[in-house]
């Protein structure tokens, strides 16, 4: 674990290890270096999304699941995610 610069990729799963092991705020501030736009940050949005349910913040991981499905309209784990959400909201 390092704050070093890395690929695209590499950062994602390094901030989904920093979610893994509880290091929710420094996952976040890892998501900001992939995050340039495009359909690739329908990534950090659904792993945000996944910190605010760990965190008890339903309202936000719903928005997060949200902004997922803007960036990538077809991305299937967010609209897993938000799927969820709302059932058991119901």
């Amino acid at each position: 674990a390092s704050p070093a610069n890395r690929n695209r990729e590499a950062q994602l799963w390094y901030a989904r290890y920093l979610r893994f092991i509880g290091r929710f705020n420094e996952a976040f501030a890892a998501h900001e270096f992939f995050m340039k736009g495009g359909s690739f940050d329908a990534q950090a949005h659904q792993e945000r999304g996944l910190i605010f349910e760990k965190i008890g913040l339903p309202f936000m991981a719903q928005r997060s699941y949200e902004s997922a499905l803007q960036a990538e309209p077809t991305f299937m784990r967010a609209a897993q995610s938000l799927s969820r959400m709302k059932k058991a909201s119901s």
